[in-house]
């Protein structure tokens, strides 16, 4: 894991050493989350079960160069918690709950673009992202006021994706306050091991679509 921050840095390093005409932003950032469109997968979409909004959020860090008169390209790693699904049901008269959920790390390649409104700096962004899910997939169960919790092997090992958004930039000294609104659909599903008869089998849960909100701080060179 830390091989691959290493890479992101040093991507984004390597870009802006290339570029003579841009200026070479780093910055970090923590995110709030809510699943509100992920869609539910078949192996998953049962009768008589609502889908709830699964909140998360989470963190990392960002480079990007500007390349050409407010055009750049931004390299993120951002770990993500609490991705996943909630459903909720009735069993005699009593609701139940059960929530699938995992961290990721998200690598987005943004392409961005800066322009000013008075003091403020808006980007506008979008680009692939790519999500390696990390460890098993939490499961938890709530019936009846008992909760019950377990792990699932998680089966996917990259799940490609895109992620788009607006960020604003507000300059304080040497660099400035961002706030940012993105959204974050992935192309193929989250697929867990079930154990079964003839041995394990892959059962996809859901495909993710978050809404995030972020706030950090940027430098600017």
């Amino acid at each position: 894991m830390k091989k691959i921050l290493v890479a992101v840095l040093a991507a984004a390093v390597a870009a802006a050493s290339v570029s003579a005409e841009g200026r070479f932003v780093v910055g970090a950032k923590g995110m709030f989350q809510l699943n509100a469109g992920t869609v539910v997968a078949d192996d998953f979409d049962f009768d008589d079960v609502s889908q709830k909004v699964l909140p998360g959020g989470g963190g990392g860090i960002f480079a990007r160069v500007n390349v050409f008169k407010g055009l750049g390209i931004q390299l993120e790693a951002l770990f993500t918690g609490n991705n996943g699904v909630k459903q909720e049901w009735e069993i005699d008269g009593a609701v139940a709950t059960q929530s699938v959920s995992y961290t990721a790390l998200d690598i987005p390649l943004l392409v961005t673009w800066d322009f000013n409104l008075g003091p403020v700096i808006l980007t506008p962004f979008l680009g692939p992202n790519f999500s390696i899910p990390l460890g098993d997939a939490k499961v938890k169960s709530e019936y009846d006021g008992k909760s019950f919790d377990s792990d699932i092997s998680v089966s996917s090992h990259f799940i490609p994706g895109i992620a788009f958004g607006l960020a604003a930039g507000f300059p304080v000294g040497p660099g400035a306050i961002v706030t940012e609104v993105r959204y974050l659909h992935d192309f193929t599903p989250l697929s867990v091991s079930a154990d079964g008869e003839d041995g394990d089998y892959d059962v996809d849960v859901a495909t993710r679509g978050a809404f995030g909100i972020s706030i950090g701080w940027q430098f600017m060179f």
